[in-house]
């Protein structure tokens, strides 16, 4: 029952962002905020959103520091490495 709410309310964020950004300038960010709320991926790295999307490690790191903007992740840093949480 907590995953189907959990899943909800990350659908529920996606919504929102969805709202402010524009889907023609920020389609992957866009496609990526849902990945994760579909998903239901906790933490991403710049890494692995590179990986996803086939992009530059400085595009991934540009479309997490947008999503990180809008309210939809949070930046946490241990040692040199950020990890991208879903709010």
């Amino acid at each position: 029952m907590k995953s189907v709410k959990n899943k909800l309310q990350a659908l529920e964020q996606y919504k929102m962002l969805l709202t402010r950004l524009d889907e023609r300038n920020d389609a992957r960010s866009l496609k990526g905020a849902y990945w994760l709320a579909n998903d239901e991926i906790e933490t991403i790295t710049t890494e692995k959103w590179k990986q996803k999307f086939g992009v530059s490690f400085e595009t991934a790191r540009k479309d997490l520091f947008l999503l990180e903007k809008e309210g939809f992740l949070i930046i946490r840093r241990e040692g040199h490495k950020l990890f991208f949480d879903r709010a």
